[in-house]
């Protein structure tokens, strides 16, 4: 099944496989079979496009959003955080604040997690204020939607970057 002759197939599977490529990965921890999954997903991504499977391509830019976060947390690659933030926003052109609000401030959440991974990594400010505004606009989401937990968990994410910004 070549990606030219039955690409929707193609695009398919590679999207499968680099779910148990990841979930391989969760077990063995080789390095080189999460980067294949997230190839996996990369190939899929060409073949269900935004303009064609908005449902899917988000599905899929989420996924990817999250895998290349894990890579580059494992690698310690700060363009790796990059292309994972990139992946989240392209994955809010279709899951909007209005849309769906709950997945919407969890995809804020993550972004704003990312940016805090890296404003301490490299000791940026600026890093660590992006990612505060992630968690505010995610906090207020939650709180909107009485959600304790998650208000919880992004409070105490709220309070970790304010301190590291304090110092």
């Amino acid at each position: 099944l070549g990606k030219y002759v039955y690409p929707y197939d193609y695009g398919f599977i590679a999207f499968a496989l680099s779910n148990l490529l990841y979930d391989y990965w969760r077990q063995k921890d080789d390095l080189q079979v999460l980067r294949d999954s997230v190839f996996n997903l990369r190939e899929s991504e060409k073949i269900f496009t935004y303009t064609l499977f908005p449902e899917f391509w988000a599905d899929i830019e989420g996924e990817l959003g999250h895998r290349l976060s894990v890579l580059s947390s494992v690698t310690k690659n700060n363009a790796i955080a990059e292309l994972s933030i990139n992946a989240f926003k392209n994955q809010q052109k279709v899951i909007t604040e209005r849309r769906d609000p709950f997945a919407w401030a969890k995809i804020q959440e993550s972004i704003g997690n990312i940016y805090y991974r890296l404003g301490r990594e490299t000791d940026s400010r600026d890093l660590l204020e992006e990612g505060l505004e992630y968690f505010h606009d995610a906090l207020y989401i939650f709180e909107n939607m009485e959600m304790d937990d998650n208000r919880r968990r992004i409070m105490s994410n709220i309070a970790k970057t304010s301190d590291l910004l304090a110092e």
